[in-house]
């Protein structure tokens, strides 16, 4: 086998997330179907699924999930088994709920299943020239780059690598680690991190790579001396490492954290009802109200397990919100109800829709009262809000499906 010389230009997308799927899963080699063997197997895949849900690489380390490795089987959702050239495999997938609740227990962090994926630029040589490798191409090598991604649940893509791509950068560019030129042609792509590797892998056993990774502008340098499948195992478990520390969410145990937000751009009933389902989907938000409403403002409490900052990292990845620079909230002029002190809006005419009111529900406003307009405002209804507008936090523009 000839010297092969691969160069490998990775970058974190954080405005996009994939939802990864199978989080839960893990395969792991065993000796047998003994249960001894199978006693020691499921403990080292539910080590596997604790490192990939918590981005953390020591939980090992933790004495609560230290513990629960030695009652692994507890966790198991179901297992079978598999045979690949000979070598026995146990197949093993974990309940979702358990290994969360685990997590919590142990005070480690929980990474959701909304992670940015990594765009891969792989560069080959192998004394014929420069190439750049992708997945039918160079099958081996990407398959060995995405076992450990899978194995971490990294998200990968790979770039086009196009006229508008080549005409920024080069192969030689790459080969030279030059990360300006490879950052300004991947603007497109709207890249948060890069990892650059310089590996080689001069016989069927041996790699060896020299790593520097980027995230939000902070550099740090791996090197890597790997045996056969072990390709690019030292920078992905630094990405993974690095991304979740990032995005996962630590749940304080005791009292939830209540933090006020303002929201523009909601312009009726459908875009509060869309706003409220999405930010009650994002990791570590429980509960979203709405406290105040005027004009097409909304103030909303969120009921979090974690911090708005770790939810602003989510949000940037999904782009339906935007943070944006506001003049302070007026006060909408409403008049407070009698019995609750809450400020409704005056509805004409008295129907069936009345027992809503006083079970705490407003009548939508239409925009010819001052209110949201379209999405059948007349007909819609809001839980009772605040007569005076409270402080916030943070204020985000509504962009929903135009993110």
């Amino acid at each position: 086998m000839k010297p092969l010389l691969i160069f490998l230009l990775v970058l974190a997308l954080p405005a996009h997330a994939d939802l990864l799927r199978n989080l839960y899963d893990a395969e792991v080699a065993v000796a047998d179907r003994s249960a001894e063997a199978l006693s020691r197997g499921t403990a080292a895949a539910l080590e596997e699924v604790l490192i990939r849900m918590s981005g953390r690489q020591d939980v090992g380390r933790n004495p609560t999930a230290r513990g629960a490795l030695q009652t692994a089987r507890n966790f198991l959702q179901k297992y079978s088994y598999r045979t690949d050239d000979d070598q026995l495999y146990l197949q093993t997938r974990f309940s979702d709920v358990q290994v969360n609740r685990l997590l919590e227990r142990a005070a480690l962090p929980v990474w959701s299943a909304n992670r940015p994926p990594v765009l891969v630029w792989l560069l080959a040589s192998d004394g014929h020239g420069l190439r750049l490798a992708k997945p039918e191409t160079d099958p081996e090598i990407v398959a060995q780059l995405a076992a450990q991604a899978r194995r971490r649940g990294v998200p990968l893509s790979y770039p086009l690598f196009d006229y508008q791509d080549s005409s920024l950068v080069s192969l030689n560019d790459i080969r030279e680690l030059n990360v300006d030129r490879v950052a300004a042609a991947s603007e497109r792509y709207r890249p948060g991190s890069i990892l650059i590797g310089r590996i080689s892998a001069a016989s069927e056993t041996r790699w060896q790579g020299e790593w520097r990774y980027l995230l939000d502008g902070i550099e740090t340098a791996v090197n890597e001396t790997a045996g056969a499948g072990g390709l690019a195992s030292a920078p992905i478990d630094l990405v993974a490492n690095q991304l979740g520390a990032k995005f996962a969410i630590t749940a304080w145990q005791g009292a939830n954290n209540s933090t006020l937000i303002g929201l523009t751009g909601i312009t009726g009933f459908g875009d509060y009802a869309d706003a409220i389902t999405y930010l009650e989907s994002v990791a570590g938000i429980e509960h979203a109200n709405m406290v105040y409403q005027s004009d097409s403002k909304l103030i909303v409490e969120l009921v979090m397990t974690g911090t708005l900052q770790k939810a602003d990292q989510f949000f940037k990845l999904d782009g339906k919100l935007k943070a944006v620079e506001v003049p302070a909230w007026e006060q909408a002029p409403a008049a407070p109800d009698a019995t609750t002190g809450a400020a409704i809006t005056a509805v004409s005419g008295a129907d069936s829709r009345s027992e809503y009111l006083d079970d705490g529900y407003a009548e939508f406003q239409p925009a010819t009262a001052g209110g949201f307009a379209g999405d059948n405002a007349e007909n819609a209804l809001l839980p009772r809000a605040a007569a005076t507008a409270p402080a916030v936090v943070k204020t985000y523009q509504w962009l929903g499906s135009r993110g």
